[in-house]
């Protein structure tokens, strides 16, 4: 116990004995353990108390800490005379694993409850993977219940054996910042029914027709050590608990409606996002080995109808100390990319680049990540999305001019994509459940219509669905969906109808759809050959 806390205890314990003395009646506040009617855990250093009783009443509140050693005085911890509500929260955190007394007495200094409680460590509840659950994705999430205490960080990890002693992949997340909040039933955030979970993706990719263990520990520290240390140690935590689990990836199964899957690209590193132009340049992002990213382009040669990229591929954008270029999209004449970069002030914004220039030119100045741009049939509009924590969805649509002036917020929303005609975007919002359902609206944000109404399957945690793309036809959108499995595949729906198609299914997270100017191919990113994304292609055959 530091020395401020025992001299507020010792000061505490006088004003109990002078009260007691003042008030000419000595409480039985010194009842043992035997005497509390209530025992339990609080995973709060204030946890909130409430008894019973009438409108008027005034209590007296008597907290006490226990002695953790034979021998030792209780100390009063807290003396609250004439306390007029029905309800009672420290006004400091209370120590963990310490052992506590609360008695409340009325106006005859009765009692009217009283509890017998420690402050423990709250053992991480995983929502997803349940126990022994198959999963079909290679790369699979954790998902936990969040803390009731906020100081906290997370070790996710993941194991071929239940000893632990061979790790796969283990990762270390903040309490604050990374718990994800939407709003449930009555569509209101600060409410009693809001959704609440953090979450963690594997980056390795697994193997099929294998068991893996998992085990997730909170590491629980005081707001002082972490106002110090943005990352703390392990060894440096007051306490920890821990959950374990296992879950089953089954063999590789699946076959794809499209037809002539071939792989693109065979880099060392991630290769993602492609975006194509009408003379079928491709782009994509290539990822370094510290996850900065740049933008690179492969010429293309037609052979018999078919896009034969080249193997040699153009440095389009620079990555600036570790700045993560992303989400390429040409312009209409297919000279220039609009993407987002973080490579200025640390924070993605949208820019532009000519493919025969060597200066950048930036469109947007959020000061929070501004990403995915979508250029409009006329190259005159950019819609975009924007973080924004406070509209339930976690992030908002803007369309702004290309040359960075009238930036206009549409409604919450992301991942917009102008229709072919220009007169349409698609776009993928979260609902109530957090699950992310496809929309359309028109270009000025009005007359939204949902297209896909998904829903996790069975104790599974998915995203839903996101990344639309429309065929250049304009009455088809591809996405990304991982609601049935689990696992991110391609997926059609029709504009106009209900009619939905699996196009891919196989293990290993196929996403970033990409069509080219005729609609008669399509590119994805995936990992299905291995432990990185590449590019590949197949012909779209569904009719």
């Amino acid at each position: 116990m530091s020395l401020s806390n025992f001299a507020r205890m010792v000061g505490v314990l006088l004003a109990v004995l002078l009260c007691a003395s003042s008030a000419g009646t000595k409480p039985a506040v010194n009842g043992g353990a035997s005497r509390t009617q209530k025992q339990g855990t609080f995973y709060k250093t204030k946890p909130r108390f409430e008894w019973p009783g009438g409108k008027g009443a005034n209590y007296r509140v008597v907290l006490w800490r226990l002695p953790s050693i034979a021998g030792q005085q209780r100390v009063a911890v807290y003396d609250i005379l004439n306390h007029s509500e029905r309800s009672w929260v420290p006004p400091d955190d209370l120590d963990f694993q310490a052992r506590y007394e609360l008695f409340v007495y009325n106006e005859a200094m009765a009692i009217v409850t009283s509890w017998g409680f420690t402050i423990g460590f709250q053992p991480p509840t995983v929502i997803y993977p349940q126990p022994n659950a198959k999963v079909r994705n290679l790369s699979p999430e954790i998902r936990i219940n969040p803390s009731d205490y906020p100081y906290v960080f997370y070790s996710f990890e993941i194991s071929e054996a239940p000893t632990f002693d061979k790790i796969a992949e283990e990762g270390w997340v903040a309490h604050q910042e990374n718990v994800r909040t939407f709003p449930g039933l009555d569509k209101e955030l600060g409410t009693a029914d809001d959704i609440r979970f953090l979450s963690w993706s594997t980056r390795q990719v697994l193997a099929p027709n294998k068991t893996y263990f998992w085990r997730v520990r909170s590491y629980y520290y005081s707001q002082a050590d972490l106002a110090t240390t943005p990352k703390p140690l392990k060894e440096n935590a007051e306490g920890k608990a821990e959950s374990t689990g296992s879950f089953t990836i089954p063999a590789q199964s699946g076959s794809d409606s499209l037809a002539n899957v071939t792989q693109i690209t065979r880099d060392s590193a991630n290769t993602m996002q492609p975006a194509l132009n009408k003379k079928y340049d491709l782009s994509y992002i290539s990822q370094n080995p510290d996850e900065s990213s740049e933008i690179r382009v492969a010429g293309v040669q037609v052979q018999r109808g078919t896009p034969v990229f080249d193997t040699g591929r153009e440095e389009f954008t620079k990555s600036v100390k570790g700045s993560k270029d992303r989400w390429p999209q040409w312009d209409v004449d297919g000279e220039g990319l609009f993407f987002s970069s973080d490579r200025s002030q640390g924070t993605a914004n949208v820019w532009y680049k000519r493919r025969d220039a060597r200066g950048y030119t930036q469109l947007t100045f959020h000061n929070v990540p501004a990403e995915a741009p979508s250029i409009s049939k006329d190259g005159n509009r950019v819609a975009y999305q924007v973080r924004n924590n406070e509209n339930g969805t976690g992030s908002a649509i803007w369309v702004v001019g290309r040359d960075g002036r009238s930036a206009t917020e549409l409604g919450a929303g992301e991942q917009p994509k102008f229709s072919p005609d220009g007169r349409r975007i698609a776009f993928a919002m979260a609902d109530f459940l957090g699950v992310k359902q496809i929309w359309i609206m028109d270009a000025n944000g009005g007359n939204r219509v949902q297209i896909t109404n998904e829903a996790c399957t069975e104790g599974q945690a998915c995203e839903g669905s996101q990344s639309p793309v429309w065929h250049p036809q304009g009455n088809r959108l591809i996405f990304v969906s991982d609601t049935k499995s689990g696992n991110n595949d391609l997926w059609m729906a029709e504009t106009e109808g209900a009619r939905m198609v699996q196009l891919t299914n196989y293990l290993g997270e196929d996403i970033d759809p990409e069509f080219t100017a005729d609609g008669r191919y399509l590119l994805f990113a995936s990992r299905r050959g291995g432990k990185i994304f590449h590019i590949w292609m197949g012909e779209f055959a569904v009719n």
